[in-house]
């Protein structure tokens, strides 16, 4: 029947028609006895005319009506009008998920839509429902943010017959073209053979659309429909980290996880998905809430004159330059701008632009992710980032003097904001010139001498005293950045023989030791790191502390007891995000936590005060 012709009908009041597909019409309407806004869906001819098809339709829409969940489109009452079969269903006033990718999502906005989307699916699996048709199209979005899953009642419908073999398949591809092309991307391998589905299908097209949010493209894409499906079953999807290397580490493991092959090495519920979701969401949380605490409130004061923060009180972000170090020491080269950037970190009012984010520039930029970024090429980073500020500095040597000079400039008008100047007569002076240095940058900016003196923790107490041990530190971090875990210890341990004081080095090894499932050592180290905690910096001081109660020695004691009475908590929630774990399918066996409470019992003897 076509759009125009509908007529309000019942208790039903037809106001507007809300669009069309191959499945039907879907129109805006009044409850006229309720009071509230309705959609009504109206079923093509050709479905209302097949009984076998008219008979699962009313089965599946009675199972999806029965979904009592806040996450899931709540269906009214199925009925018949004038030869049509209609459902009528509850009125979302949103945006489809498509329709939200085609703006930017924020982070935040796109976990709270998966984390919800999770939450719907695993209502509908406990209950015995297999969506089979999740999409961006299938997922409508709030203005507030609330999520609401679409079409349970209808998605079977697109599947003849679960296991009817490759001639259903067929079948299904060819009878509407126009609708199954849009759903045959995101099929799962078994749909794409024409085998039986269960909730693992689920999983794999979940993990297809958590992909195409996280990356902006579908994992598996083809000229026809048959090579969409070819490479469904037979190609492995581009990493995320290739396309995306600033997400976290355990979100990328979980659509991986989620974008198996082979169903037995997926996800095998998604509840077992939404915890490893929420665990996610929560650690990112409570970093964020830790960075909160670890950047001072803003002391109560008029807004610094050149400050880059927004009269709003949000700080933009700062970039650093490499110096250009004409000493001829290499002990200088991406060590003097570490120690910049821990000293800065100290303000309220500045926040520092990450390595990653830098890299990740570059690479979009055409240029190697490692590549050093001089004055020049921070200024065009500023204009494709939108940065109001960037910092450059030198350092140059006249027999054993040393001359250090910073620079902030304006990346809108290359015009100075401030300079520093400072003199020393030694190398060991460094560091703590830089200090000075840092310190004076930050009054040009319009920060207040009071909030300076504040949080203005000497060069040698934010990272360590010796410029060498700083200079294999650095090298150390490089192989992090590079994946390259293991690569990292020697350096960090050499750091540590060289000043044994160097708590920035305690963290970060056992942050490796962590990563590399070496707990006695990670727990040596974190306590190490709190012992100098009152010697750092305040942001470093918090850090160590979050690090010491979450995986230090204290917490494997704690979590040890739960484990021997019968637990069955495994310790992969211990850790911040920023912590990029490791973690595998391992976890969940009997065996693995065997051999972990032995490692970590272990630990304790060789730490006796931990207990």
């Amino acid at each position: 029947m076509p759009t125009q012709t509908r007529d309000s009908f019942a208790h039903y009041e037809i106001i507007s028609p809300i669009g069309s597909g191959g499945m039907g019409e879907v129109f805006l309407a009044r409850d006229t006895k309720l009071g509230r806004q309705v959609a009504l869906k109206f079923l093509n001819e050709k479905f209302s005319k097949d009984e076998a098809l008219l008979n699962r339709f009313i089965q599946e829409a009675k199972a999806a009506s029965a979904l009592n969940h806040p996450n899931i489109l709540t269906v009214y009452e199925i009925g018949e009008h004038d030869g049509s079969h209609y459902m009528s269903a509850e009125f979302i006033d949103g945006k489809t998920l498509r329709q939200r990718m085609r703006s930017r999502l924020t982070f935040d906005e796109t976990l709270a839509i998966i984390v919800q989307t999770a939450e719907a699916l695993s209502a509908a699996h406990q209950a015995g429902i297999v969506h089979r048709d999740i999409k961006p199209e299938n997922i409508m979005v709030r203005p507030d943010g609330y999520v609401k899953v679409l079409d349970f009642g209808l998605a079977k419908l697109t599947e003849i017959n679960g296991s009817g073999g490759e001639e259903e398949t067929k079948k299904l591809v060819s009878t509407n073209p126009g609708v199954v092309m849009g759903t045959v991307t995101y099929m799962s391998p078994e749909q794409a053979r024409g085998k039986a589905t269960d909730p693992r299908s689920d999983v794999f097209s979940f993990g297809v659309v958590l992909y195409e949010m996280l990356t902006g493209n579908v994992p598996f894409s083809g000229e026809t429909m048959t090579d969409v499906l070819s490479s469904i079953i037979s190609t492995e999807p581009p990493s995320i980290a290739s396309i995306a290397p600033h997400l976290p580490r355990e979100l990328q493991r979980i659509v991986q996880k989620t974008l198996k092959k082979k169903r037995d090495q997926r996800y095998q519920s998604t509840k077992d998905l939404l915890v490893d979701l929420k665990e996610l969401r929560d650690e990112l949380q409570i970093e964020a809430k830790l960075d909160l605490t670890a950047v001072p409130s803003k002391p109560d004061i008029d807004p610094p004159r050149h400050s880059t923060s927004s009269a709003s009180g949000t700080k933009d972000s700062l970039l650093l330059t490499e110096f250009e170090n004409s000493t001829g020491e290499a002990i200088f080269d991406q060590t003097l701008k570490m120690a910049l950037a821990f000293s800065l970190a100290q303000s309220p009012f500045l926040d520092i632009v990450p390595d990653s984010r830098v890299a990740q520039t570059l690479r979009l930029m055409g240029r190697k992710p490692d590549e050093r970024v001089t004055k020049e090429l921070g200024e065009e980073i500023c204009m494709r980032q939108n940065l109001k500020a960037f910092i450059t500095g030198t350092i140059s040597g006249f027999g054993s003097i040393y001359v250090l000079t910073l620079e902030a400039i304006n990346a809108r008008t290359n015009a100075s904001l401030g300079r520093e100047f400072e003199q020393v007569g030694s190398r060991e002076e460094v560091l703590n010139a830089l200090t000075r240095a840092a310190a004076g940058i930050r009054e040009k900016l319009g920060e207040s001498l009071s909030s300076i003196e504040k949080f203005n923790v000497p060069g040698e107490s934010i990272t360590t005293s010796s410029l060498e041990a700083l200079k294999i530190f650095v090298l150390g971090r490089e192989q992090v950045v590079n994946g390259k875990q293991l690569e990292a210890i020697p350096f960090y341990k050499k750091a540590l023989e060289i000043d044994p004081n160097f708590a920035l080095a305690y963290t970060e090894l056992a942050v490796v030791f962590r990563n590399t499932d070496q707990w006695k050592s990670a727990a040596e180290m974190t306590a190490k790191a709190y012992d100098l905690r009152d010697t750092v910096s305040e942001t470093e001081r918090l850090r160590i502390v979050y690090y010491y109660h979450n995986f230090g020695p204290a917490r494997w004691t704690r979590q040890l007891r739960r484990w021997s009475c019968g637990g069955t908590r495994t310790p992969t929630s211990w850790f911040p995000t920023s912590v990029s774990r490791t973690r595998t399918s391992g976890w969940a066996s009997q065996r693995r936590r065997s051999d972990l409470l032995g490692r970590a019992l272990s630990s304790i003897r060789i730490m006796p005060r931990s207990i």
